[in-house]
């Protein structure tokens, strides 16, 4: 299900105190969040991930936490998009620091119509990585929506497994 722009939130604290995120640790979500931060903002480098998973499994409950922790005026102007056009036409105006969001690429479209749409998005963002410095997270239920040449472009990839609604967290492999 596609996130609604109003309620994109970073990932709630649990009872104990702790930020949930994953089967890791918040001091190791902190620590990654800060490395892609330091990155975009220091490095001079744009980062870009796909989050995977099945419809329910927390890819964009993760991919908003992340972009919230990255970028703080996400929380207040998220940037989601659910289209390449608009994806495309977002990232143009774009500035360093700031995070965007495609969510459910390909979800609906016909395989063929989907890896085509993923491709002109790779073909888009590969230029504007260069020199934008700014956090590009996808979701997706599948990562074969790109061809190898899409995937080369990211620099990381998170498999999602489920959301614990018990413990407010989401379980997933951080490649």
């Amino acid at each position: 299900m596609p996130i609604d722009e109003g309620s994109c939130q970073p990932l709630k604290t649990n009872t104990h105190g702790k930020k949930a995120m994953s089967k890791v640790s918040p001091e190791s979500f902190d620590k990654i969040c800060g490395a892609i931060s330091k990155r975009i903002n220091e490095k001079n480098k744009s980062y870009s991930m796909v989050f995977v998973g099945e419809p329910g499994s927390g890819k964009s409950l993760a991919a908003c936490s992340v972009a919230s922790r990255v970028d703080p005026s996400f929380v207040k102007n998220p940037r989601v998009v659910y289209n390449t056009k608009d994806f495309i036409k977002q990232l143009s105006s774009m500035e360093k620091g700031q995070a965007i969001i495609y969510d459910e690429i390909g979800l609906g479209a016909a395989a063929r119509t989907c890896m085509s749409q993923a491709n002109l998005m790779m073909a888009a963002v590969s230029p504007i990585l260069r020199f934008k410095n700014i956090l590009v997270i996808g979701t997706t239920p599948s990562r074969s929506v790109a061809d190898v040449n899409g995937r080369m472009v990211l620099n990381a990839s998170v498999k999602m497994k489920h959301i614990d609604f018990g413990r407010q967290g989401t379980y997933a492999k951080f490649n």
